[in-house]
């Protein structure tokens, strides 16, 4: 069986779009009031550790906005990470 490629590439097209737009989002909410403004790469790093749930990140959300942006994003990444699983699981466990 062929692997489904479309799917593979909305998702890793959505795992993409997820984590660059939650980064400028969240830059744009931090920056405001953080004396310290963050660069691209702490927004991209807060963003990759926002989607795939590792927690790993020492820059943290201060505004509301913030906050109710890493709720989203970590509730997105949630879905994002478990469906590109089930594709993939789906992918071995297909038969023709």
């Amino acid at each position: 069986m062929k692997p489904n490629l479309p799917l593979f590439q909305k998702l890793i097209f959505f795992g993409l779009v997820l984590i660059f737009v939650s980064a400028f989002f969240f830059g744009f909410l931090e920056n405001k009031v953080r004396a310290n403004h963050l660069g691209a790469i702490d927004c991209l790093e807060w963003s990759v550790s926002a989607v795939t749930g590792s927690g790993y990140s020492n820059i943290e959300a201060s505004t509301p906005g913030g906050r109710i942006l890493n709720m989203i994003v970590v509730f997105g990444g949630t879905i994002y990470i478990w469906s590109l699983v089930a594709a993939v699981v789906g992918f071995f466990v297909a038969t023709d």
